[in-house]
């Protein structure tokens, strides 16, 4: 755990690949450089997550519009649970929540 703090695990694996889904383009993040890079241009908290993600128990990604030369939209988030992924996050800049009207709106 310590050394993963310390920056020793810079990268990790994350089940889904980078994914087009209607006008949304999903990217996980799979290293501390991308976690701190979202983190910085959406003003959020995701640099929290640098252990969990580190340790594969937490996923993030970046959601950005297709249609808008892939400008970052939102962060999503989401948590392993006996063996599944689910969703628990979705916030856009500074934290603020996301609607799914916001993101259909997108499509």
């Amino acid at each position: 755990i310590t050394e993963v703090i310390k920056g020793t695990r810079t990268r990790w694996y994350c089940p889904v690949s980078q994914i087009e889904i209607g006008g949304l383009l999903i990217i996980p993040l799979v290293s501390s450089k991308m976690l701190k890079s979202e983190a910085h241009a959406m003003r959020n908290c995701i640099n929290s997550y640098l252990q969990e993600c580190a340790e594969e128990r937490y996923c993030l990604f970046s959601v950005r519009d297709l249609y808008n030369r892939n400008r970052r939209i939102a962060t999503l988030g989401a948590y392993k649970d006996e063996g599944y992924w689910v969703f628990d996050q979705c916030v856009g800049e500074e934290n603020i929540d996301v609607t799914e009207e916001e993101i259909e709106s997108i499509d």
